[in-house]
Formats: C-alpha cells, sequence, structure tokens
C-alpha cells in the first residue's frame, strides 16, 4: 500500500523501503532520558541481544566496529542520508525530489560517504549503538 502511495506522489516505488529509525543514545539524549532508557528497557535478559555495551555510569560502547545498519532514508524533505538514524539530516547527500535515489547513492560522495559509514568513520557513527 506504501508503495502506491508514493508513487501516487511521483516516486519510484523502486526507491522505496520501510525501515525502523530511532534515536541516539546517548548522543542526542539527556541524563534523564539515559535512565529512563536502562530503567525500563534494558535488563537482564534482554543484554545478549544489545548491540552496545555499557558501564556503570551508562556510557554506551558498541558492541562491534563496523556498522551494519547501513539503510539509505529520504527525509520528509527529500534529503537523502545513508543512515536512518540521521533524522537531522546531517549526512545530506542530495534531493530524492530532484534527483533519482539510485543516482545519489551511486554517485562519488555516496558511495564514499556509505564506505565511510560502514567503517563508522563518519562524526554521527561516534556514539550510535
Amino acid at each position: 500500500m506504501l508503495p502506491h502511495f508514493f508513487k501516487s506522489l511521483g516516486g519510484d516505488p523502486s526507491n522505496f523501503q520501510i525501515g525502523r529509525t530511532a534515536f541516539f543514545l546517548p548522543h542526542e539524549a539527556s541524563r534523564e532520558e539515559i535512565e529512563d532508557y536502562f530503567s525500563n528497557i534494558v535488563s537482564k535478559a534482554v543484554e545478549p541481544y544489545l548491540t552496545f555495551t555499557y558501564d556503570r555510569d551508562l556510557h554506551i560502547f558498541p558492541k562491534f566496529g563496523g556498522c551494519t545498519m547501513i539503510m539509505p532514508a529520504v527525509l520528509w524533505d527529500g534529503r537523502v542520508t545513508i543512515c536512518c538514524q540521521d533524522q537531522l539530516g546531517i549526512l545530506n547527500l542530495g534531493n530524492a525530489f530532484r534527483t533519482s535515489l539510485g543516482e545519489i547513492l551511486q554517485s562519488r560522495m555516496g558511495r564514499l560517504t556509505e564506505s565511510r559509514g560502514r567503517e563508522r568513520k563518519l562524526p554521527i557513527c561516534r556514539y550510535c549503538n
């Protein structure tokens, strides 16, 4: 149903993807939000499934060196980013309303940004879990 809606807006359904989104922890979270997250979500039962580890002060550290979650996303205004966590559009690769998503992602900048993201070498990757 959503791909049809996307097409009705003038988009190419082959460029449409649905994925999960969340916000950075702890990069954009207040101390109160971090404490709430740990008290209500993180428990001993889910710890083996977390993609991060943490210390007694609730500082979060990724368990893995590289990123396996690269997923291109188009923001509300057409800006394209390689990461669904980049909700502020910091990694603006172009505008999907003016240029096809394929062209943007296959551009030199798109390929370089994806490569650096997979290696977690972009500034927004620093606190990503």
